[in-house]
């Protein structure tokens, strides 16, 4: 938070208060009654349970378990240190593990203006310094010592109107996140579909109608292999950029001619043909002329039949394929190799349908990058509105 010195200059209204002053713990059992179990988190705050795991891990019975009324504050003592603290803004009461903390802000404080003060990542540093234990990922907070920080308040209005404003942005975020989440399940849906109208179609053999192959990783202690490179170098997590518009690494004339790295030309398929998690099985298309890591195989066409747009879209559907392919190669490393992509066969229909299929996604695509692009402004606006009209630091509370 800003010093009180600046805060009495700019934020005359402002005043520093513990939250102690502003706070009171409540601790009432569930007992009898019927209702959701709800957790907090870092990264989403308060919500159902069921909202954030597929299965329930609450105990059988929840009578031990807190009460948190719609309004009310919980934190997760063993994990405020990270962050894990949130307001129930579901609307309902709901029930939290007996471990949390759970309190309530007095009828002078916003309590929404509250919860953006208390889920600055800024304030991790003051929580950390009442944490507790042996266990660095563990360390407690009890209610008493977090009741011991201070924050600095402006009054009833001026928090209002200030949780008012950043609220908007958020709600404009999570509208943006939703346009792009339905889109990109639109697109998968179509991909199915239209992929689907080209069962019909001739097949061929990638191998008969493309170069493919790997590259390879130069030495990383030659500084001749490295320094001031010219020439782009990918790796396999330049897959997720989609359409490959620009290089992280580049690498020298003598690397490409040393290590015999072939120059991939612009319009090439990229696959990833090892990698962890999402990586391996996905495929990229190149805007531009780059060498490649051993990890990632090239399919440069070199038949008109194929659109090499086309082939990139078709081979974007068949991940999951792709990727169970890779892992069922037997080895402890699950990949792909450059012969099993030769052998793999890709539908070939007329040019006209193979076009239609490329701008139809090509479109969806477009949207979702958009939809993206405004959330991450969005997120940008939100960080920034949050220091200024909180005055947000490093230091956190006092």
């Amino acid at each position: 938070m800003i010093s009180a010195a600046a805060a009495t200059q700019s934020q005359p209204t402002w005043r520093r208060v513990t939250l102690g002053d502003i706070t009171k713990q409540v601790a009432i059992r569930v007992g009898q009654q019927s209702l959701p179990v709800c957790s907090c988190s870092k990264l989403y705050g308060v919500l159902p349970q069921s909202a954030r795991f597929k299965v329930r891990i609450a105990s059988k019975s929840i009578a031990h378990y807190k009460v948190l009324d719609d309004g009310e504050f919980v934190f997760d003592p063993m994990l405020l240190w990270d962050g894990s603290i949130g307001l129930n803004r579901t609307g309902k009461a709901g029930a939290v593990s007996p471990a949390y903390t759970v309190f309530r802000s007095t009828p002078d404080v916003d309590p929404l203006f509250l919860e953006f003060v208390l889920r600055q990542r800024s304030m991790c540093s003051a929580y950390k310094s009442v944490s507790v234990g042996t266990n660095v990922r563990r360390q407690k907070v009890k209610y008493r010592d977090f009741a011991g920080l201070s924050v600095l308040m402006p009054n009833l209005s001026e928090q209002r109107t200030i949780a008012s404003a950043l609220s908007t942005i958020q709600r404009a975020t999570e509208a943006t996140q939703a346009v792009a989440a339905s889109a990109a399940i639109m697109r998968v849906t179509l991909a199915k579909d239209l992929f689907g109208r080209c069962r019909l179609a001739p097949t061929t053999k990638l191998g008969d109608v493309a170069r493919i192959g790997n590259g390879s990783t130069p030495l990383r202690s030659r500084a001749d292999y490295w320094y001031r490179g010219e020439i782009p170098w990918l790796t396999s997590r330049k897959v997720h950029d989609g359409v490959i518009q620009h290089a992280d690494e580049f690498v020298t004339q003598v690397a490409r001619q040393e290590c015999h790295l072939p120059f991939v030309p612009k319009r090439s398929v990229l696959i990833a043909i090892t990698g962890q998690g999402k990586t391996l099985g996905n495929a990229a298309i190149t805007d531009i002329e780059a060498c490649v890591s051993q990890h990632l195989a090239y399919i440069t066409l070199h038949s008109d039949r194929l659109m090499p747009e086309f082939l990139w879209h078709y081979l974007r559907s068949r991940y999951h394929e792709l990727q169970e392919a890779g892992r069922a190669g037997g080895s402890t490393k699950a990949a792909l190799t450059c012969a099993w992509l030769s052998r793999y066969e890709v539908p070939v229909p007329p040019l006209d349908a193979q076009l239609h299929v490329v701008n139809t996604l090509d479109t969806l695509d477009r949207k979702v990058r958009a939809e993206h692009d405004v959330t991450a402004a969005l997120k940008s606006v939100f960080q920034s509105a949050l220091s200024q009209l909180l005055g947000e630091t490093e230091d956190g509370a006092a």
